[in-house]
Parts: C-alpha cells; sequence; structure tokens
C-alpha cells in the first residue's frame, strides 16, 4: 500500500490536502500545526471511528474531538494505490454518524471495488487489523510502548504455525479457566453444589430407608394384632354388672380419648402457624438488609481509601516537582505542611476503617443472632407439622374406635381383659404409623430420591469429566504456548536487537522481551541484563522503536507494505542518536513508505542535500 494523497476536513483542517510519495516523507510542522490531527485523520480512513467509544472526563471520544471547527461535515479522501490498483477511497457522515458513509472507487474507472467496505477497507488495505495497526507501525510520542494484545498474538502465532488466526493463546486460555471455574473454584462451581446437593440426598434417603423399615415392621405388628384381636370374638347377652360396667368404661374412655383429640386440633391454630410464617419472612429480609449493608460499607471505604491513596501522591508529587523540574512554576509545599495532611489523611482513614470494623462487627453479631433465631423458628414450624399429623392420626382413631362402641350401645360386646389390652396396643400402632406416614411424605418417596441421586451423580460424572478435559487442555496449551514462544522469541529478540544496536550506535548488543512485550537489555561488553525500566526515555523509545520496526518484520504481510506512520516519535533522541535513527529509516523506507511527522527543523537540516527526501511544511499551509 502507498497513499499519494490526503484530503481532510477534521478538526482543524478545512478541505486541507496531504501530498506524500513513496519512500521517506519527512513533514514538519510546528505544535498545534496538524500532525497529530493528520495521523488520527489517516488511522480513521483505514479503520473508522471504534463504535463504542464514549466521552470521558478531559477525553472527549474521536468521533466529537475532530469535529470540523469550520463547521462543515466531517469527511475525507484517501488516493493510494494497493496490489497495482489506484484507489479512491472516501468517508462521510451518514444519519448524522460521523464518517460512517464509505465508498471505494478505481481511480482510472470510477468503478466501485468489489468487496471493499467500511469495516474492512483498512485490514485490507495494510492486513492487518486496527489493534496490530497501532501497536506496529502507527507510532506516537505517547504510545511507544508496545502491550500485548489478542489480535497480535494471533498474527504472531499465525506466522510460526498453520493454527486458526481468531482466536489467540490468552483468549483461548482465560475462556478455559473459566470454564474450570464454573466447574470447580474453591468452594463454588457447578460440581461443589452438586457434591453438597448429594450428600444432602444421601442423608435424606438413608433416614427415608430407616423409617420405611420402621413403617413396615410397625404395619406387620398392627396387622397381627388386628388378626389376635378378630380371632377373639365379643358376644352380647345379658353381662353381669361387673362385665356392663366396664364396657361402660370402654366406650366413656372411647368418647373422652375422641373429646381430646378434637380439642387438640382445635388449639393448633393455623393462624399461629401463618403469624410465625411472616415472622420468618421478615428474619429474613433483616439478615439481607444487614449483608447489604456490609457490603456497601465495604465499598465505600475502598472507593475512600483509594482517594486517599491519590491524595497522598498528588501531594508528594506536587512537593517534589520543583525539586526535579527547577524551571516548572509549581506551588511548593513545605515537608511539614505535606506531612501534617498525609498524618491527617492517615488518621481519617484509620478512624474510618475503625468505624466500619466496629459497624460491621455489629451487624455481624446481629446476623448470627437472627440466623439462630431463624433456626430456631424452622425448627419449631417442622415440629408443629409433625404434631399436626399426629393429632389428625389420633383423631381419625379415636372417632374410629368410638363409632364401633356407639353401634353397639344398646348391646354391649364384651371383651376379655386380653382383647382390651390388644386393642389398645393396635391403636398405638395405628398412630405411630400416622406419625411414620407424615415423616415419610415430609421427606419424599424414596425412589424419587434414589432417581435425584442417581442423576446427580450422573451430572457429577459428566462435570467431573469436563473438568478433567479442561485441566487437560490448559496444560497441553501452556505447552503449546511455551514451544510457540521458544520458536518465536529468538527471532523477535534477535531483529529487535539489530534495530536497537543499529539505533544506539552498537552501544547494546543483546534484548529479551517477555510475553507482555516486557524488556531486558544487555548493553555491549556486559554480561548483566537490566530492565527497561532502567533506561533513560530517549533509549526506553529507542528500545520500543526497534521492537516496532522487527514487530513489522514478523507481522505485516510484505505484498501490502504497510506504510509506517511515525508522530514525534523521535523528539527524546538526541543528535547522534537522531541520526542513527534517520538513516535507519531511509533504509527501511526502501521496503514501504514511511511518514514521519516531526515539530523539530533538526531532521530537514539532516536532509537538506538529500533530493530523494520528500520534504513539506506544514507551517506554510495554514
Amino acid at each position: 500500500m502507498i497513499i499519494h494523497r490526503m484530503t481532510a476536513t477534521f478538526g482543524p483542517l478545512h478541505d486541507a490536502t496531504l501530498e506524500l510519495e513513496d519512500g521517506l516523507n519527512l513533514i514538519y510542522a510546528p505544535n498545534e500545526g496538524g500532525k497529530s490531527t493528520w495521523c488520527v485523520f489517516l488511522r480513521t480512513m483505514l479503520y473508522g471511528f471504534p463504535q463504542r467509544a464514549r466521552d470521558k472526563k478531559d477525553a472527549p471520544a474521536d468521533k466529537n474531538r475532530y469535529r470540523p471547527w469550520s463547521g462543515s461535515a466531517m469527511e475525507g479522501l484517501l488516493d493510494c494505490t494497493h496490489q497495482g490498483k489506484r484507489l479512491l477511497i472516501r468517508r462521510f457522515g451518514d444519519q448524522g454518524v460521523p464518517m460512517a458513509g464509505f465508498s471505494a472507487v478505481y481511480a482510472d474507472t470510477g468503478d466501485t471495488v468489489p468487496g471493499l467496505t467500511g469495516e474492512n477497507v483498512g485490514e485490507v488495505l495494510t492486513g492487518v487489523g486496527r489493534e496490530v495497526f497501532e501497536r506496529t507501525v502507527f507510532l506516537r510520542q505517547t504510545h511507544l510502548s508496545v502491550e500485548a494484545s489478542s489480535e497480535l498474538e494471533q498474527r504472531i502465532a499465525a506466522l510460526l504455525s498453520s493454527g486458526d488466526e481468531q482466536v489467540s493463546w490468552s483468549q483461548a486460555e482465560r475462556r478455559l479457566r473459566q470454564w474450570q471455574r464454573d466447574r470447580r473454584y474453591h468452594k463454588s462451581g457447578q460440581l461443589t453444589v452438586l457434591e453438597e446437593e448429594a450428600a444432602h440426598l444421601a442423608r435424606q434417603l438413608s433416614q427415608v430407608k430407616d423409617l420405611h423399615r420402621d413403617y413396615l415392621a410397625l404395619e406387620e405388628d398392627a396387622a397381627t394384632l388386628e388378626a389376635e384381636l378378630r380371632s377373639m370374638e365379643p358376644f352380647p347377652g345379658t353381662m353381669d354388672p361387673e362385665s356392663e360396667a366396664e364396657a361402660q368404661l370402654r366406650c366413656s374412655q372411647a368418647a373422652a380419648e375422641l373429646d381430646a383429640a378434637v380439642r387438640q386440633l382445635e388449639s393448633m391454630e393455623v393462624e399461629e402457624a401463618d403469624l410465625e410464617a411472616e415472622a420468618l419472612e421478615e428474619l429474613q429480609e433483616d439478615v439481607a438488609l444487614r449483608d447489604r449493608d456490609i457490603r456497601r460499607r465495604g465499598r465505600a471505604m475502598l472507593f475512600f481509601t483509594f482517594f486517599g491513596i491519590a491524595l497522598a501522591l498528588f501531594l508528594l508529587g506536587v512537593t517534589f516537582l520543583p525539586a526535579l523540574y527547577p524551571n516548572m512554576k509549581v506551588p511548593t509545599i513545605q515537608l511539614s505542611s505535606m506531612a501534617a495532611a498525609m498524618g491527617l489523611l492517615g488518621i481519617i482513614i484509620l478512624l474510618g476503617t475503625l468505624i466500619r470494623v466496629r459497624l460491621d462487627r455489629r451487624d455481624l453479631d446481629e446476623i448470627d443472632r437472627l440466623n439462630e433465631e431463624l433456626f430456631i423458628r424452622q425448627s419449631t414450624l417442622q415440629r408443629r407439622d409433625v404434631e399436626w399429623e399426629t393429632a389428625i392420626a389420633r383423631e381419625k382413631s379415636a372417632r374410629a374406635l368410638f363409632d364401633v362402641l356407639s353401634r353397639t350401645k344398646d348391646a354391649i360386646p364384651y371383651r376379655s381383659p386380653a382383647a382390651v389390652e390388644k386393642e389398645r396396643a393396635l391403636q398405638d400402632s395405628l398412630q405411630r404409623l400416622a406419625l411414620l406416614t407424615g415423616r415419610l411424605q415430609t421427606l419424599g418417596d424414596p425412589a424419587a430420591l434414589e432417581a435425584q441421586l442417581e442423576e446427580n451423580h450422573r451430572l457429577q460424572k459428566k462435570l467431573q469429566a469436563e473438568y478433567d478435559a479442561i485441566t487437560l487442555a490448559l496444560s497441553v496449551l501452556s505447552e503449546a504456548e511455551r514451544s510457540l514462544r521458544a520458536r518465536f522469541s529468538p527471532d523477535l529478540n534477535q531483529r529487535t536487537a539489530v534495530y536497537f544496536s543499529a539505533l544506539t550506535g552498537g552501544a547494546y548488543e543483546r534484548v529479551t522481551f517477555d510475553r507482555a512485550f516486557s524488556a531486558q537489555t544487555e548493553a555491549a561488553g556486559s554480561s548483566f541484563p537490566r530492565s527497561a525500566a532502567h533506561l533513560s526515555q530517549g533509549a526506553a523509545d529507542q528500545l520500543y522503536l526497534a521492537l516496532r520496526l522487527a514487530l513489522c518484520d514478523l507481522v505485516l504481510p510484505s505484498k501490502n507494505r504497510c506504510p509506517i506512520v511515525l508522530d514525534d516519535a523521535l523528539t527524546n533522541f538526541d543528535d547522534t542518536r537522531l541520526a542513527f535513527a534517520l538513516d535507519l529509516l531511509t533504509r527501511v523506507a526502501q521496503e514501504r513508505q514511511v511518514l514521519l511527522f516531526t515539530c523539530h527543523r533538526r531532521e530537514q537540516a539532516y536532509f537538506e542535500q538529500d533530493t530523494e527526501i520528500l520534504r513539506q511544511n506544514l507551517a506554510k499551509k495554514s
């Protein structure tokens, strides 16, 4: 790709034109002369405005920041050559959205370029997406350093393997780890929940089986007693006074038992249970409210602490900036004043922390008390349910006995004392059976519980297999990434070291980068690497310029020859290393177009005798 001409109504530019040539283009402009505006305009023509960009405090989105000062509509033209064909790319406003309109035609015929849209034009012309473009060939003074990105990672991986370029290692690793945490993470995750549920189901099923065994045993005892009782047939007839008195007593006792059972049922009012349930809900709401108060105070304290730290750092900066930069007009603060202010700030933060801890302790104690009361009330409700079932069974049993005795009140049958004893034992067994029936109904059907437990174990087995597969995949992915980096890193480090040595006049021989592109450098004649953080600002800029050029060699396809754009990227270079950089860029310009924007005249002076370098002065095009 070679850019021949750009025409822009964009920010301070009004129908302005910038003519360019292949090779190295040196473009001078003073501060606020439009250098950065042209750079952003070129990026916008290629990739448009980010759709999700929103204004931030003191940092408006580009679509608002670069609204034409003239009040005209924002628009632009990019005249370029791509794969041997001259193209005219236009962007303009569409339905009130800046630069959303797009057209692309062949310069010689005016025919529409097929397949080229406002969304893909940048990637088609340069061969890379927006992220890689900004991290390789788009160099700005304040954005020289290179950070890791998924798209850059994909491009690097594509160079070294035939894998899918759509998913990067870091994206895949984050996704796998998220899946792994979804299944098991400390005390949370689907597997942990299923294991707790399985333990609860197992305990419930064990209780049901024990109760079922007791029920069958009681049912068998009741059947035996009933059979024995039927064999002791009562017989009517004239009874002696003693037997008649005994029979009347049995009838009176049955009536008394029925009356007692009815009174017990009447005493168990439903309204009282409803009140208990309402009180239970109020307690649960109170617990939730106090828990929210604790979390809200935690967030507020965290914000206040961060604010205090930021204020402390600001005070330190205001205090020590005059010492570092004597020419800066910054109001000074005495160390004693700063110490007093920071001490007061520390006391305020400490007091806030103590108050928060005291309030949290109070709420936590209250939550413990409320949870204990919740447990007691829940136990009470469960006990009421059991008592209710027992009372119903007692009433049914007493009514059945009373009905039998009432039907035979005119011819009261005679039963022997043994029969009466067995009848009492039978009634006791029937009452216990009714109680067990209520408890079994509460716990659930054993067959249904076994089915739930079996389904739980099946899901556990499935999730555990997935968890093991994800763990294995993470292991294999990490090994593959290490292998990939072992193949990629030497080439990147070697290319960067060659460029860095050229930019520093041979002062450095070795450079190594980690996954995040943090650098270690090794000076010539030294065996001890140093972090890039220890380099001067100028040397650090030279290092990251070398890295950018190395990434261009590795990542950008040579067939597209994507131009390199430098916006005051050499400002921190001294005169000697500036000469090294300009010589290097001249060699690079033999392979791809270079647009060097600068606010200094020393670059123009360096190329004063070189007629092959296109030099422009934007100050004359106001």
